[in-house]
């Protein structure tokens, strides 16, 4: 798999068929604005911070290279955990997104 930008996953969701992706935020915050929004705004930004401008580089050619093991497309993978969050209550969708 090669490496997947955080907006990536967004796109994916966004791009998904259904009403629940269109719920889903694309918007950006530029790396500077983090910090002080972890700060003043949101605790839940203080995780990511230390992770700024850092690129992780991740490989599955290992596990290609095993019998009987197929890396997961990164698009289906992104699409199968948004289901599992929802159907475990992890994640929840606005009220809105939940009309028939």
């Amino acid at each position: 798999m090669s490496f997947v930008w955080t907006a990536e996953p967004a796109r994916v969701l966004r791009e998904s068929p259904g009403e629940r992706g269109r719920q889903v935020s694309t918007r950006r915050l530029p790396d500077f604005a983090v910090p002080p929004a972890a700060r003043f705004r949101d605790s839940a930004l203080r995780e990511i911070t230390p992770a700024l401008g850092r690129r992780n580089r991740h490989s599955t050619e290992k596990a290609a290279r095993l019998p009987r093991r197929q890396p997961r497309p990164a698009r289906q993978t992104v699409l199968d955990c948004a289901e599992s969050l929802l159907a475990h209550g992890a994640a929840r969708v606005p009220a809105a997104a939940q009309r028939p």
